[in-house]
């Protein structure tokens, strides 16, 4: 076996200790760190926001698709074959230009006849008059001869009823005039309706027939093209239930149609329908149909560019507030219909009640209970779980 010197066995203990002390030392070092990283953890951080100045709007928005202010559809009121059409989609006519023409020799006709028929009862008076004048001579001779005694009654009362029916024979004749004067008129209006003319200016948006196509009249008012006045544009906006109590007329109104970089209209709601849309569509309204309102609004349209169909998303201004204080709505907490926040005051958090006023559903008015330039706390981060409540807002 070897020997060692003492020297040599007292070195071997000092370094066995020195490596225990460093042990040691490094457990303590870790386990120090882990306890300043806990404590970091469980600190509570908090994400905030001044209380700022600005203004605020709170708006309803809404779709709807745009119609012409007026839209005719022209019909005819003949039956008939369509002889001629002098107008096609997308022109533009004047109020009383022709539009169609449809074959007019049955309403010819009908007048013609209608001028014989007067012409026959004219002369049918000319006769009965020329009968009446004869037997009211032969009357006043009988009724002059019965009176001397030198006639009979039964001749007086055979002449007077002759000269009765005479007179009734003139009344007729006179009454078939009449009448074959109205058939007149009347063939002269149908002669006219053959001729279809624009009832408005406006532009033809649809046109439901071709040359050579029968129409019957009698069956219904058949429609020949549509005609629309696009120098003004309406809007039916679909306003929900739920924001139609705030709603009433003259608001302004913003809108974009569908489409990249849509300008930006601006008008005023010019009418609400007083019942929903389904009613005013004359359609059924069931119990699981959601409700909505018409709300109307006018545009200009002089560039006309604004056409039928088009589709409008619409903001309705109900109320604004300028220069008012504003929070985001996230950190707004509710409980039992009070409005709190939670406001930093060095550093700590304290709950405080607040009155809100106008919303647009990101930032919130504050009528009282902050001032401007204090710190609110919209969400909290951390180990520990949030103690602030309900939150508003859109998280």
């Amino acid at each position: 076996m070897p020997y060692k010197s003492s020297t040599e066995k007292g070195f071997s203990i000092k370094s066995l200790l020195i490596f225990i002390l460093l042990i040691a030392l490094g457990a303590g070092t870790w386990y120090l760190y882990q306890a300043q990283t806990q404590d970091k953890d469980n600190t509570q951080k908090f994400i905030t926001e001044n209380v700022r100045r600005g203004n605020i709007v709170y708006s309803v928005n809404a779709s709807g698709m745009i119609y012409p202010k007026k839209i005719v559809k022209v019909g005819a009121q003949v039956t008939g074959e369509i002889s001629k059409l002098t107008v096609q989609v997308g022109d533009e006519v004047k109020e009383g230009d022709l539009i169609a023409e449809i074959d007019a020799r049955t309403q010819e006709n009908a007048k013609q006849t209608a001028v014989a028929q007067l012409a026959s009862h004219q002369a049918a008076l000319k006769t009965a008059k020329a009968n009446l004048a004869t037997a009211q001579q032969a009357y006043a001779r009988a009724n002059k001869l019965y009176q001397k005694g030198a006639g009979t009654q039964a001749e007086q009362q055979s002449s007077y009823n002759d000269f009765i029916r005479a007179q009734n024979a003139v009344k007729e004749a006179e009454a078939n005039i009449r009448q074959s004067q109205l058939t007149i008129e009347n063939a002269n209006v149908n002669l006219g309706y053959t001729k279809v003319n624009a009832p408005i200016s406006g532009t033809v948006i649809a046109v439901a027939v071709e040359e050579g196509q029968s129409e019957n009249a009698a069956q219904s008012s058949p429609t020949l093209v549509t005609l629309a006045q696009t120098d003004v544009m309406t809007i039916k906006a679909e306003i929900a239930e739920a924001d139609i109590a705030v709603m009433r007329v003259g608001l302004p109104v913003s809108f974009t149609l569908l489409g990249k970089n849509s300008e930006t209209y601006h008008a005023n709601l010019a009418r609400i329908d007083p019942a929903p849309k389904e009613i005013s569509d004359n359609n059924t309204l069931t119990a699981n149909t959601a409700i909505y309102y018409y709300g109307h609004i006018d545009i200009p349209n002089a560039n006309h560019k604004l056409r039928y169909g088009m589709t409008a998303n619409i903001s309705i201004e109900v109320a604004k507030a300028e220069n008012v204080l504003l929070i985001p709505m996230t950190a707004i907490q509710t409980n039992n219909n009070q409005s709190s926040v939670t406001v930093l005051v060095n550093g700590q958090p304290q709950t405080r009640p607040i009155t809100v006023g106008l919303e647009d559903g990101v930032n919130a008015e504050v009528k009282n209970g902050l001032n401007e330039g204090e710190i609110v706390v919209i969400s909290s981060e951390g180990n520990n779980d949030n103690p602030f409540g309900k939150r508003r807002g859109f998280f």
